[in-house]
This record gives C-alpha cells, sequence and structure tokens, in this order.
C-alpha cells in the first residue's frame, strides 16, 4: 500500500481518483495535505482526458477535516488565518469547479472540511456507517462562506443552520434523507459504485454536462445565467447532438 499521504490516479478510462491515506490519523488534513489536494486538483482538472473524478478516502474514514494537532502551529503567523483560509478555498472551489463531474464515495466519518469536501462533489455515495458534522461552532470557527451557501442548498437553509450552530454529528440514513448523501452502499461495494456512477456519467456528453453544472453553481451563487444562453441552440447545430440522437433512433 502507497505511503504517500495523498494518492491519485488517473486512469486510461478517463476516470481519476483521489485518495486520502492517512487512516492513522483519520485523515486529517494539515497545509501540506491541503496544498497537495489543490494541487492534484489543478493538474487533473487541466488534463483533458479526466472525464470524472472520484475522491474516497483510505482506511475507516473519509477526512476528518483539518488536523488539529498542528493548526494552531500553522496559524501562529500574522498571515497564519489568511493562508490556512485560502489553502481551503482553493480545495474546495477547486472540487465545486471542476470542469468534470465528481464523485464522493464517503468510506467513513466525514467531519468538518470533509463534510464539505463531500458536499462540494456532485454525486456523493456512503456506506451505512458514515458519519456527518459540522464542529466548527464548537471550536469558535466559521465554515467558508461559498461552502456553507452549497449545503443550505443541498439540504435547505433552515436545515444548514441548525446543523451548523448545534455542531451535532449525525449518521448517513439522516444525511440520504435530508439529501446529503445520494445513495448508501455496503462497504464492499462502495468502490463497485463508484467506479460504476463514474462510467455512467462519462457516458453523457462532455459539454452538456459542464452546461449543466456551470448553470446549478450559478444558480447556487446568485449569478446570471445569461452567458449560458448562446449553448441552447449551439448544442442544437453540433455534430455530436446529431451522431447521438441517430444512433438512438437507429437501435
Amino acid at each position: 500500500m502507497s505511503e504517500d499521504p495523498l494518492i491519485v490516479e488517473n486512469g486510461s478510462d478517463g476516470i481519476a481518483r483521489i485518495a486520502f491515506n492517512r487512516p492513522d490519523q483519520r485523515n486529517a488534513l494539515d497545509s501540506d495535505q491541503w496544498d497537495r489536494l489543490g494541487d492534484a486538483l489543478d493538474r487533473l482538472a487541466a488534463d483533458g482526458s479526466v472525464r470524472c473524478l472520484i475522491v474516497t478516502g483510505r482506511g475507516r474514514t473519509f477526512a476528518s477535516g483539518g488536523d488539529l494537532k498542528t493548526l494552531l502551529a500553522e496559524l501562529a503567523d500574522e498571515d497564519g488565518p489568511k493562508l490556512f483560509r485560502t489553502r481551503l478555498h482553493r480545495c474546495f472551489e477547486g472540487l465545486t469547479a471542476f470542469p468534470a463531474p465528481t464523485v464522493a464515495a464517503v468510506n467513513g466519518p466525514a467531519i468538518g472540511g470533509g463534510l464539505e469536501l463531500t458536499a462540494a462533489c456532485d454525486l456523493r455515495i456512503a456506506v451505512p456507517e458514515a458519519k456527518f458534522g459540522m464542529p466548527a461552532a464548537r471550536f469558535g470557527m466559521v465554515m467558508a462562506r461559498a461552502e456553507f451557501v452549497r449545503l443550505a442548498g443541498i439540504v435547505g437553509v433552515d436545515r444548514a443552520r441548525i446543523l451548523a450552530i448545534t455542531a451535532r454529528v449525525f449518521d448517513a440514513a439522516e444525511a440520504q434523507q435530508i439529501g446529503l448523501v445520494h445513495r448508501l452502499v455496503d462497504a464492499r461495494e462502495l468502490d463497485t459504485a463508484a467506479q460504476s456512477a463514474a462510467r455512467e456519467l462519462c457516458s453523457s456528453e462532455p459539454e452538456a454536462i459542464a452546461w449543466f453544472r456551470r448553470a446549478a453553481l450559478a444558480l447556487e451563487r446568485g449569478g446570471d445565467l445569461s452567458d449560458l444562453a448562446d449553448f441552447e441552440e449551439e448544442c442544437l447545430k453540433r455534430p455530436v447532438f446529431r451522431d447521438r440522437v441517430e444512433a438512438f433512433v437507429k437501435r
């Protein structure tokens, strides 16, 4: 097994995978981990062969958020808090705005930043043993603004507020009930389910997927969708549309 704290794989089938690999530390992310994750997302985003990205964890934890053992030292410098927030924003935004669809394969607890990373993915699959929670308020911290907005868009404003201010941990069944998780699968089936979902996403036309993801993100952030209007007609003129329709009719 690799000892790299962040495992990045880019398969020949267009499906890339990022796995948090500090199981002995419950996959807590220190500054080096956040930087590695940001770099990996940048590299994969620039790789035109990537059609889908799976994010998961090794061991029994998906990700337990920031590494509290190193956090105070990282924040000690005057610029520490700004650098910390910049690191996190880079990773959350890197996932949210990733050019291809993303799948979170939640193999265990996703706490704090782990929950935010889960919410940043398009499709979220979890094992029944997974736990979720946002304990920031207990430490006097807050979530990244964009990630709180995203969480509120997923579970509703009132529920997001309650989850944040109570800082309670909830199970995978509740996560599915409120929409944070789309599917629950047995731990033995998680990798297969994530891979199958990724292949299904790869079967759709990339530019159409990108349009829907950009439109959803614009709505989520109260943005203007007018710059997306041209593609509504343009997509009907493209050869890929004609080819796929003809292939469907001939079946």
